[in-house]
């Protein structure tokens, strides 16, 4: 799973997820980390600080992550992997989430950029529970730590798949060196009801994507209708219609689309069960790429248009 994945996954499900995981005995992995929250009666504690700080640097310079405050593990000997076994939480949870999001801003140099500082409730006890922070795939490294501990602070750290390491020169001085762009795709997803199409649109790249834009043209001749924007995008199609394009959806400018995220744009409606459909999808920092392809969908499955081809 990627780091938005992992975020996504407990964002949906919430309280009921963290108990599912603790149930499974869920380990630490490449984008997910446990630690345990304290309190001090007037913030956060230096450790959780240091925490913080060494996470974010080591989730964003690798692959992005999800650090959970307020868990515990337990050592598995025949793995050596650290695994959940108690949701113990913290308390006052409000006050806890405003600080570390606080803290966020400035735990690494740079900031790391779209990083969401969200509470999960224990539904059992009041102002009580978790606090996520999310930590995405993203271009603007390398990101150094910097916190309260000297074993933290102004050092670059990279996540593996069971720990946080202080990182090597060699993989630091390739972060210095060209920032890899983002690789856009976008999928058509048919729901329960047969007319109704959704545009998904996902970035598999390592870059984040600034501006995107996506325009859609079905053929032979079958122009969509009951077209719906979803969330932050906006629906286009008048600005396109004279290029011979049927639908187009802009993300605003000052969003991003990190590393992968996959957003749904909006909907349409069609009628046709199979349809040759053109795609194209620009952002402000890549160059556009086009892909045409003959699809026949099936109910609630995303067909991704891959391998897209770059255009003028």
């Amino acid at each position: 799973m990627s780091a938005y994945e992992v975020w996504d996954e407990l964002i949906r499900r919430g309280w009921a997820q963290l108990v599912q995981w603790r149930a499974d005995a869920k380990p630490e992995g490449l984008h997910l980390d446990y630690k345990e929250a304290n309190w001090t009666g007037k913030d956060i504690s230096d450790d959780d600080r240091k925490n913080l700080a060494k996470s974010m640097s080591g989730f964003g310079n690798i692959d992005g992550g999800v650090l959970v405050f307020g868990a515990a593990t337990t050592t598995v000997p025949s793995t050596k992997l650290e695994v959940l076994n108690a949701l113990k939480g913290v308390a006052p949870l409000d006050q806890y989430e405003e600080r570390v999001r606080v803290y966020v801003k400035t735990s690494t140099e740079p900031p790391v950029p779209g990083a969401i500082v969200q509470k999960i409730a224990n539904p059992t006890q009041t102002n009580h529970g978790i606090v996520l922070v999310y930590i995405p795939l993203t271009d603007m490294g390398p990101f150094r730590a910097r916190g309260p501990k000297p074993d933290v602070a102004d050092k670059y750290f990279m996540r593996t798949t069971s720990d946080t390491l202080v990182m090597p020169h060699q993989i630091l001085a390739s972060l210095f060196g060209r920032r890899p762009p983002p690789q856009l795709r976008v999928g058509i997803e048919q729901k329960d009801d047969i007319h109704s199409i959704i545009v998904h649109v996902g970035n598999v790249g390592r870059g984040a994507a600034a501006g995107t834009f996506v325009r859609l043209k079905v053929l032979p001749g079958q122009f969509p209708n009951a077209i719906h924007e979803i969330g932050t995008w906006k629906d286009r199609r008048l600005d396109v219609v004279g290029s011979g394009w049927d639908l187009a959806f802009a993300h605003p400018a000052d969003e991003l689309l990190y590393p992968g995220e996959s957003r749904v744009a909006g909907t349409y409606r069609q009628t046709a069960e199979e349809r040759t459909i053109i795609v194209r999808v620009d952002c402000a920092n890549a160059p556009p790429v086009q892909v045409t392809r003959t699809v026949k969908l099936e109910l609630n499955k995303i067909e991704w248009f891959s391998a897209p081809e770059t255009t003028a």
